[in-house]
């Protein structure tokens, strides 16, 4: 059992293989997730800029799942799922992702991703950023103050 990033709603699961949704206040499921892969042996929730996602663990799966809220109305979607040796991925953007390697890129546009991500900076095209920051902080007249003794 586990709170939301919220404090408003708990998340609960077992061995039935399924995740209960609670509402802390009323004391009222709010939904039933079926993960049908096992016990669930661990939950997790994440709160992000695109919403709030928990994630589920049970034998040989982690699934990750997003918790939309609209007025009195609750829905869970299932937003990717990794196997041991396999990934699925549902409704997944990685537009301006950044991080993915040239490996994730494609694979996770193979199972569906939608978008362009941000490539990644080479060592020589990062060290050039650097130069040109350095080179107009350098040139930016800021007042200081004398150190007083």
């Amino acid at each position: 059992m586990t709170y939301s990033p919220s404090g408003l709603q708990i998340a609960s699961g077992g061995s039935d293989e399924t995740v209960q949704l609670w509402d802390v206040d009323l004391g009222q499921c709010l939904a039933v997730v079926e993960d049908r892969h096992g016990e669930i042996r661990r939950i997790v929730w994440n709160a992000t800029l695109n919403g709030t996602y928990f994630s589920t663990c049970c034998a040989n799966f982690i699934h990750m799942w997003k918790f939309i809220e609209e007025e009195d109305c609750y829905q869970v979607c299932l937003h990717w799922s990794l196997m041991h040796d396999r990934l699925s991925v549902s409704n997944t953007a990685i537009r301006n992702a950044q991080g993915l390697s040239k490996i994730n890129t494609p694979l996770l546009k193979q199972h569906g991703a939608v978008g362009d991500p941000i490539s990644p900076l080479s060592f020589l095209e990062a060290g050039k950023k650097i130069v040109g920051m350095a080179f107009v902080a350098s040139n930016l007249k800021l007042p200081y103050a004398k150190s007083q003794e």
